[in-house]
């Protein structure tokens, strides 16, 4: 939890308080994400896939939830896409990776994963929310 709160840190301290992936414009819950998490739930259960990301992107859930008394602000389709990207892409699929670059928080996402520190390159807010 500590490297989840550090890279939240992190990416908040580099954008400002919207945190990119999280959060809709339109909807308390982006009505899209859910089903693709459920996917990502889905394909770690049968072993296709670890769930690391996952479990990180919503340890970031519940500690922006923690910051804001309890109101949660969930991913978007934005986050659960770039998740499953990242599930997928970890382990014999690696090297494709680099199709589908990570934005500001996403980065953060990905240090934590992997124990590793770094910058990020500056992030879009639009759409996202954490006020």
């Amino acid at each position: 939890m500590e490297a989840v709160q550090a890279g939240l840190d992190e990416a908040i301290d580099r954008h400002g308080k919207f945190v990119s992936g999280f959060g809709h414009r339109f909807h308390p819950i982006d009505p899209r994400a859910p089903r693709l998490l459920q996917l990502v739930d889905e394909a770690s259960a049968q072993q296709v896939v670890n769930g690391k990301f996952a479990a990180i992107a919503r340890g970031v859930e519940a500690e922006l939830a923690g910051r804001k008394n309890g109101r949660r602000i969930p991913m978007n389709i934005d986050r659960c896409t770039e998740l499953g990207a990242s599930e997928l892409f970890t382990g014999s699929l690696a090297p494709l990776a680099g199709a589908f670059p990570s934005k500001g928080a996403g980065r953060a996402l990905d240090r934590i994963a992997s124990g590793t520190s770094g910058g990020a390159s500056p992030d879009s807010a639009s759409g996202d929310a954490m006020d």
